[in-house]
């Protein structure tokens, strides 16, 4: 379950910095790039993703358009964990609780945020400034407990 839960953390990480293959415009996710940190007894802790590339890549798009593609994370351990809902369910909720704890810190830090690239060209073509205001601009946004909702219907349990 903690594995699942720190997943969904970095899932919801993943969803508001639009990270994606900037090619195929794939999902990232879950290939590979994660390194899972166990602590002494054996029990995930964290997870760090190592790589970030691709990241707000997908600046334009709202969450709700793409949350559904996380359930695959869950979906394709179901044959390989035992209580799949419990799974699940701490997946979902680790994405939840990631995304109401990183919205409310920016809202907390607004100005802090919405400056931090304010010395860099801003260029709607996709300047890295802009983009950084479009992934703000969603996560100000988001509903936290809907996406949390799609998410878990994606995911079928």
């Amino acid at each position: 379950q903690a594995f699942a839960f720190l997943m969904g953390q970095a899932a919801a990480l993943d969803l508001i910095v639009g990270r994606r293959s900037s090619v195929t415009k794939e999902l990232l996710f879950d290939k590979n790039y994660e390194v899972v940190k166990l602590d002494a007894d054996g029990i995930p802790c964290e997870i760090a993703v190592t790589d970030h590339a691709g990241s707000f890549v997908n600046y334009e798009h709202d969450f709700e358009d793409y949350v559904s593609q996380y359930a695959n994370v869950v979906r394709r351990r179901k044959d390989y964990v035992t209580e799949y809902p419990k799974f699940a369910a701490a997946f979902v909720e680790g994405f939840r609780r990631k995304l109401v704890a990183t919205r409310d810190a920016y809202l907390a830090r607004k100005t802090a945020f919405d400056e931090l690239f304010i010395d860099r060209p801003y260029d709607t073509n996709g300047s890295g400034a802009y983009r950084w205001a479009c992934a703000l601009r969603r996560l100000d946004a988001c509903d936290p407990d809907r996406l949390a909702t799609i998410l878990k219907e994606a995911i079928g349990c």
